[in-house]
């Protein structure tokens, strides 16, 4: 199911039943239609809601919430945010110890069984964009994860907005702060920060406050270039991922847009060689056996993007410890005498 399927649904409360999985790329959307969920299913009824911290909970704590009485005999409604949805699937260890959540995907699995013919409730968890591995649901081909929750869960499906469809949001956050937007200052705004809508409507208030404390009432392309901060992070693994890929085309579009940003080489490149060095990493513990999660942690950043990194970088050592030392001597080149993105563009074309 569609968020814009869903929304229809939300139209008819007396047809939400059961379980939702609300996953996809925009987290700011999937809050909002939960929000819109609790309102649909108990409306202004407090005492038919609980909320659970999905990132610090357990089945039986889930179990406890969703087996709950309602104290009016109206329906319930349980919200688990911000599950971690990707460690479920792990299997235990030897013994039945488990490493955190790893391994509980069936004791959760049990939980929704147990409550599958409760007419009177509707819960739904959120998960955290790149936090659970689903597949690639829009081309049929989902995970075993995904076709596991999937039995006994609704998934609905949070897509990235683009194109109009997210320069006409920018542009109503703006117009509620009785604002105006210049022509082109939408999209200007999507190419420094990306189409996150949480760091979006960050950045809006953020143009909006810039705005009235100058006596504008237009946000301009050249006040979103001064005021608004670049995705570096996810730049930086584009960048990275193109560069070990041999992806020259795609490189250099990635660069060409860092540099109409304005950023700086030595940020660019210093996220470069970060994450080429923890994609090097990834793959030299793998070739040691270690796990995508074991990954994680050694690494300090969430599973999926240790996955990610894994499918980026592959298992050929050598290239990857080459391209690190290149990435190095580029570093060294830009903090010694160039100041531009020359020595980036020699990376890219040397690979």
């Amino acid at each position: 199911m569609t968020d814009s399927e869903f929304k229809r649904l939300l139209a008819a409360p007396e047809k939400l039943r059961g379980g939702y999985l609300f996953f996809g790329e925009e987290d700011f959307v999937k809050a909002r239609y939960a929000d819109e969920l609790m309102k649909a299913v108990v409306g202004d009824d407090s005492f038919s809601a609980i909320t659970i911290e999905g990132t610090d909970t357990s089945p039986s704590e889930v179990a406890a919430a969703l087996g709950s009485v309602s104290m009016f005999g109206t329906r319930r409604f349980v919200r688990i945010d911000h599950a971690d949805v990707g460690r479920w699937k792990k299997k235990k260890k030897n013994g039945g110890e488990d490493d955190g959540d790893d391994g509980l995907l069936d004791d959760y699995i049990a939980v929704f069984d147990e409550v599958k013919d409760a007419d009177d409730l509707v819960y739904c968890i959120t998960v955290n964009s790149g936090e659970a591995d689903f597949g690639d649901v829009a081309k049929n081909k989902p995970s075993a994860l995904y076709k596991k929750l999937a039995e006994y869960l609704t998934p609905v499906y949070f897509g990235a907005a683009g194109g109009a469809q997210l320069r006409n949001w920018i542009e109503r956050h703006i117009l509620a702060e009785s604002l105006r937007m210049e022509y082109g200052a939408a999209e200007t705004l999507v190419s420094i920060c990306g189409s996150d809508l949480f760091t979006l409507r960050s950045e809006c208030e953020k143009l909006a406050a810039f705005a009235k404390a100058r006596g504008a009432d237009t946000v301009s392309s050249d006040m979103v270039r001064y005021v608004a901060a670049p995705n570096i992070i996810e730049e930086a693994f584009e960048l990275s991922n193109a560069i070990i890929s041999g992806d020259k085309k795609k490189a250099l579009h990635a660069l060409y847009g860092a540099k109409s940003r304005r950023e700086e080489p030595i940020a660019v490149m210093g996220g470069i060689s970060r994450t080429i060095a923890d994609m090097l990493a990834a793959a030299v513990y793998a070739a040691s056996g270690f796990s995508a999660s074991e990954i994680a942690k050694k690494l300090k950043i969430h599973e999926y993007r240790a996955t990610l990194y894994l499918r980026a970088a592959g298992s050929d050592i050598p290239r990857l410890e080459a391209t690190l030392r290149r990435c190095l001597a580029a570093d060294r080149q830009l903090k010694s005498s160039m100041h531009d993105f020359t020595p980036i563009e020699r990376l890219i074309c040397s690979t």
